[in-house]
């Protein structure tokens, strides 16, 4: 073996003998900013390259540098020889996050003895006061609110709204339905009553320099009430049938104890000549516009009388 042959020999034993650190990689940490107010999106992307034959884990959380407290924490799996894109952190700033600085730190962990093969961070900031805001949402059975309700019938239309103390915060919504379906929602919007049951309205309103307030609501949807009918369609106008509530049959003009005020040249026995024009020019009419029976006997009395008064008379003059 001459002098270059063992120079190569020990040099590539060197190679071999230094840990394969670099081929476990976070290839790349983004975060989309580096200062924040209240209400902005986190948005932190990582790549992670692994080489082995074995499972790494990718650990991160976010350390509240003051504090030293970890929030968000996450855990990982990367396969081997797998090389991952993850969107590693995607939401927003809530009041979990006070102000000050933190850091989102990345541990890749050997999956077999838990030893630590590489490590990064990324710093960043939250800057800005919280303010409290007025927000409640509510059903309604009208667009104005001015009718709000916990009990609707089916099929009627509800009216789903809000109230805020300040202009045009962003409203996330969630109605939970009587089948337990979900659906987000915008508010304010109008939904038909189609499920009988329980319904479930979760709102979240937010807004940059402003606190994250959330509110819960439920409302009910119930059968309607069915009134059942005095029509029984036979014809024949009978119990508490009448024109008001069984044309078919107690038509117009009927002796069904209802006065139905319909000219149609037909007097209604229930009306008066008042009431129903038809009664004036017709021959049956009503009862109360008949004579009574004390007319009759005061002609007979009268006539009697006059009789009686021409016998006495006539009898005066004959003596």
């Amino acid at each position: 073996m001459n002098k270059s042959t063992r120079i190569f020999s020990v040099f590539s034993l060197i190679i071999l003998a230094i840990p394969l650190v670099s081929s476990q990689l976070i290839s790349e940490l983004n975060i989309n900013k580096h200062e924040f107010a209240v209400n902005e999106r986190l948005l932190v992307v990582v790549t992670v390259e692994n080489s082995r034959d074995s499972n790494v884990y990718l650990q991160a959380h976010v350390l509240n540098v003051k504090l030293n407290s970890q929030l968000n924490t996450k855990s990982i799996e990367i396969a081997p020889q797998e090389t991952k894109k993850i969107i590693l952190y995607n939401f927003l700033i809530d009041d979990t996050y006070k102000t000050g600085d933190y850091l989102v730190v990345l541990s890749l962990v050997d999956a077999l003895d838990s030893t630590t093969i590489v490590s990064k961070n990324v710093s960043f900031s939250i800057t800005g006061k919280l303010e409290d805001f007025y927000f409640d949402i509510f059903a309604c059975k009208d667009e104005s609110c001015t009718q709000k309700s916990e009990i609707f019938t089916k099929e009627e239309l509800i009216y789903l709204a809000f109230e805020s103390g300040i202009s045009n915060p962003t409203i996330i919504a969630t109605l939970e339905y009587p089948d337990k379906s979900k659906e987000e929602i915008t508010l304010p919007t109008f939904m038909p009553a189609l499920q009988v049951g329980t319904y479930n309205l979760e709102a979240t309103a937010f807004k940059q320099g402003y606190k994250t307030m959330a509110k819960s609501i439920q409302f009910s949807v119930i059968e309607k009430e069915t009134t059942p009918s005095l029509c029984n369609n036979d014809g024949i106008c009978s119990n508490n049938e009448n024109y008001q509530n069984c044309q078919q049959d107690c038509p117009s003009g009927s002796a069904d104890g209802y006065c139905d005020k319909i000219y149609d040249t037909k007097c209604d026995p229930d009306c008066s000549t008042q009431d129903d024009p038809d009664c004036l020019f017709s021959k049956n009419k009503p009862k109360e516009e008949k004579p009574g029976v004390i007319v009759p006997i005061g002609i007979s009395l009268g006539i009697f009388i006059v009789f009686v008064l021409t016998i006495i008379i006539s009898r005066k003059v004959q003596r």
